[in-house]
């Protein structure tokens, strides 16, 4: 007899992440491209967050995929605590700034596709397995997936915060 409790879990998290996706876009909806390139929500512009959204989605397909294939992920960093996370990010994007809004967006559709299908493969059984990451405790893919749905849901409210607080 199959599990549906399982099965209920990927369709919460497909669910997830399907809302986070509404959610963001519907907080960049009707942005002015000098507002959203150029206008920063404190530290960084809501094309500077696309790029971030998209970097971090990227390393939690690849944990993932590690993961359903049995081996570990290599990445170039390791996050020990709230420092290595800044410094990460600040470098992430670093390296997405000079780029046109068309070009983040398109990476950050890309990435977001990829992880969608990616979670729409995955087998009960694969929800659970172990994940390495490169951050202490990663955890199962369940919970990578998890993270994702959250992180993307924080963003997307931050920018809808800001954009009542500026009246944009």
């Amino acid at each position: 007899m199959p599990d549906f409790r399982n099965r209920l879990v990927r369709e919460e998290l497909l669910a997830g992440l399907r809302e986070a996706r509404s959610e963001l876009r519907q907080a960049i909806a009707g942005l002015r491209p000098e507002v959203r390139d150029r206008k920063p929500i404190v530290n960084w512009t809501v094309k500077d967050l696309v790029g971030h959204l998209a970097f971090w989605r990227c390393v939690d397909r690849r944990v993932i995929e590690a993961a359903i294939s049995g081996k570990r992920p290599s990445f170039d960093f390791y996050l020990k605590g709230p420092e290595d996370l800044a410094e990460v990010n600040a470098r992430e994007v670093a390296r997405r700034r000079d780029r046109a809004w068309e070009e983040v967006w398109e990476e950050f559709e890309r990435e977001e596709q990829e992880f969608l299908s990616l979670l729409e493969r995955l087998s009960e059984d694969q929800l659970k397995l172990p994940v390495s990451a490169p951050w202490p405790k990663p955890g199962t893919v369940a919970d990578c997936v998890r993270v994702e749905i959250d992180h993307q849901l924080t963003h997307a409210r931050r920018i809808r915060e800001w954009r009542q607080a500026h009246r944009l």
